[in-house]
């Protein structure tokens, strides 16, 4: 659910933004279930914030193997992509990792929708084209493991 993936990126925000600090706590803060004041409303769904905590917990458990993949991906230079973008990212692709029977195109589309939805100027772009490289790089790795 896109209220799902809301709420994980932000919570990878937080860390990002404070990445010594009390940010750790919000990974642990996220609902066991959703509410209108958690993660957008409407009928509570335990499906939907286990999303965002699958999400928060693989970005906070692999987070160097995430930020290896997003460098490798990116396209464009570090100091061109906003915090919101990386975290954007990051949460893309911490649940390709976390849930990698869910289909990246599924993924990827969620967070280019999301970064939309913010009015990221760009950031629509740059998104889908890091989240393509790191799900191409994450197929491989999958057939490299299986051979």
């Amino acid at each position: 659910s896109r209220a799902a993936r809301i709420a994980a990126m932000r919570a990878v925000f937080a860390k990002l933004c404070d990445p010594d600090g009390a940010a750790d706590d919000m990974f642990f803060e996220l609902p066991e279930e959703d509410d209108d004041e958690n993660i957008g409303g409407g009928k509570k769904s335990p499906a939907k914030a286990k999303l965002a905590r699958d999400i928060a917990a693989a970005f906070a458990g692999r987070r160097k193997d995430i930020n290896a993949m997003v460098a490798a991906a990116a396209t464009y230079a570090p100091e061109e992509i906003t915090l919101a973008e990386r975290a954007l990212i990051c949460a893309g692709a911490a649940e390709m990792l976390a849930r990698p029977k869910t289909p990246p195109a599924v993924v990827i589309s969620e967070f280019v929708q999301i970064a939309e939805q913010y009015g990221i100027d760009g950031g629509a772009k740059l998104v889908n084209a890091v989240l393509d490289g790191v799900a191409r790089r994450l197929r491989q790795a999958r057939r490299d493991e299986t051979a």
